[in-house]
């Protein structure tokens, strides 16, 4: 009885977490971890975030863990804010290797109330799965 019971509540998990996947743009689902963490972009530009709210911070940073996971090279993972005035994109570069760890370029362009910030940086990929800043 436990056996089946651990299956099937696994296999929810497994279902929830593939939720928003192949979904078409605005994009602003991403389940890597991204919901209690500051996007990358924001450490070294944090303008770029200014005027957002919290939650509009939060999709930015999951569009960005999104864009950094799973976005083809050049395509752009968008996201739109509380409201239509507030929206942005992200786009990655391809990967590739330093030190062993798969990393890649990736340039924000936020639209807050008619003003346009942009702003790029590089990360890597860690070993566990997180993706830190290099500079």
């Amino acid at each position: 009885m436990r056996h089946a019971l651990f299956i099937i509540l696994a296999g929810s998990l497994v279902l929830t977490s593939c939720t928003g996947f192949g979904r078409t743009s605005p994009d602003t689902s991403l389940t890597n971890g991204a919901d209690d963490q500051q996007a990358l972009i924001a450490r070294v530009n944090p303008t770029i975030t200014k005027g957002l709210s919290r939650p509009e911070k939060d999709v930015l940073a999951d569009a960005e863990s999104r864009a950094l996971n799973f976005a083809q090279a050049g395509d752009p993972v968008r996201w739109v804010g509380d409201n239509s005035k507030t929206k942005g994109e992200i786009r990655a570069q391809a990967t590739f290797r330093v030190g062993g760890n798969t990393c890649r370029k990736f340039s924000h362009v936020v639209t807050t109330d008619g003003e346009t910030r942009r702003g790029s940086a590089t990360a890597c990929r860690q070993g566990d799965d997180s993706w830190q800043l290099i500079t």
